[in-house]
């Protein structure tokens, strides 16, 4: 492509026309397309509403990723004229799909909008009156969602529009009337890239380029896989296609679920002596109807946690919003209750995306990378109802040396009887030996059915069992 350099307007047409193209046509897949373009204008300049279509420059940002912009090459000049004048006009943009998986996630900031709020408001009234009574109710909160999903995105791209010209505008008329307000909305970009990033400020005003610069290549580097390792052939591989295969290999024998014996699983339950039991009380709380006042609450707890929100984008300050529009009450306690009693949950809870977290060792082998389930918000506001029930009925029955994962429990005092115990052997010279067993993938290699049998050997009730 080639943008004219004659005057703005033309200039404005020219992409007008093209994006006009890109979208009017059904059958461009935007996944396909590289653009390539001398667009006679940089993105650096301050009056960018009139040097570019502002709808354009949004439509390259949100499906395209600029790869000028990859490294030091922000700062390569594209175009000088004489000796004094350098700057950048040229780009070249390719598809996000490119550059790697990534999970679209809703920007918290919208949450705390008034106008946000109003038109979420509106939608949802809409959406309600919609719902057939032919749907099932995981098939309503299925049509609820992808639809709040839609209408925040179209709100996000609107403000980011609006944010932009407010910013351009301002910085053109720079009175100190004005300081303030470009302030305030490049707080919000600082708050946005910190979101992105993942990171806290350590302290109130903190907006250090190079500290961002920093984490973002710490990151990447942890998140990269640039070559694996073939754990049948020992061979190393690079291609894309080469990575699929290799992980499909691992992964398939890794979730393999090995045959196991019932019969031993209730031999090995009955010879335990005093196995804990949940009494009358206790099994009737855990399957006690799950209320709005639930969800509000678990929500609410970590409304201020930036965790990814699973493949539906939606994170936890979303769905507090939700939690709260009364019309939805109903629907969003039918799907919990029948989730809790039949085990009858929405399809979107099994919508889910693993992400690798980089363990010890050597990163070319998958062994080393921690892999982690994303599952939507939704459904982690029901994993916490239940976790917090089973923590309340279970903190008498769960064994005093078991430190982990318990709130009021700190898992370095094993470590630390432990040091005592290797202190007074040594001292003494005793004969004993101390054996440390770490199951291989525990959490991926528990069987489902000992898990059952070992919940139902507490006296957990049969629905709760089935549900999880």
């Amino acid at each position: 492509m080639y943008t004219p350099a004659s005057t703005g307007k033309d200039r404005r047409k020219s992409f007008d026309s093209v994006l006009d193209a890109f979208t009017s046509v059904s059958d461009i897949d935007p996944r396909r397309i590289i653009i390539v373009d001398d667009y006679n204008y940089s993105y650096h300049r301050l009056n960018l509403s009139a040097q570019a279509s502002l709808k354009w420059v949004t439509y390259l940002e949100e499906s395209f990723y600029n790869v000028m912009h990859s490294g030091d090459n922000s700062n390569i000049p594209t175009f000088r004229r004489n000796d004094e004048i350098y700057s950048t006009i040229d780009y070249i943009f390719i598809s996000q799909t490119l550059t790697g998986f990534s999970l679209w996630c809703a920007n918290p900031i919208l949450a705390q909008q008034k106008e946000y709020r109003i038109e979420l408001k509106q939608r949802l009234t809409g959406i309600v009156s919609s719902l057939s009574s032919q749907m099932t109710a995981q098939e309503q909160w299925g049509y609820v969602k992808p639809e709040m999903r839609l209408l925040t995105q179209r709100y996000a791209i609107d403000y980011t529009n609006w944010r932009k010209k407010q910013l351009r505008s301002y910085s053109a008329n720079c009175l100190p009337v004005t300081d303030q307000q470009i302030e305030s909305l490049q707080q919000e970009l600082v708050d946005i890239v910190a979101l992105n990033r993942e990171i806290l400020w350590r302290e109130l005003g903190e907006k250090s380029a190079s500290y961002l610069k920093r984490i973002h290549q710490v990151q990447t580097t942890e998140q990269s896989i640039n070559f694996l390792q073939d754990s049948t052939s020992g061979l190393t591989v690079f291609s894309r296609t080469q990575f699929m295969e290799v992980s499909q290999a691992f992964y398939q024998e890794l979730y393999s679920v090995e045959p196991v014996d019932e019969h031993d699983i209730d031999c090995y339950l009955q010879d335990i002596a005093d196995l804990p039991q949940l009494n009358e009380n206790d099994r009737h709380y855990l399957i006690s109807p799950i209320t709005i006042e639930n969800t509000i609450e678990q929500s609410e707890k970590v409304i201020g946690r930036q965790g990814s929100p699973g493949l539906g984008g939606l994170g936890y300050v979303f769905m507090h919003l939700i939690y709260q529009f009364s019309p939805l009450k109903d629907l969003i306690i039918k799907i919990y209750n029948m989730t809790l009693t039949a085990g009858s949950f929405p399809s979107s809870w099994q919508d889910l995306r693993v992400r690798l977290l980089p363990k010890k060792g050597d990163l070319s082998t998958l062994k080393n990378w921690r892999s982690i389930f994303l599952i939507n918000c939704d459904a982690k506001i029901y994993t916490r109802i239940i976790n917090q029930r089973m923590r309340s009925v279970m903190e008498t029955s769960i064994n005093r040396y078991q430190t982990g994962f318990l709130g009021d429990r700190f898992i370095a005092e094993n470590g630390m009887v432990l040091n005592i115990f290797m202190e007074q052997a040594h001292v003494q010279r005793r004969p004993e030996i101390g054996l440390l067993l770490d199951q291989e993938k525990a959490y991926d290699r528990v069987h489902p059915m000992y898990l059952r049998q070992v919940m139902l050997a507490f006296g957990f009730p049969p629905s709760l069992v089935h549900s999880l």
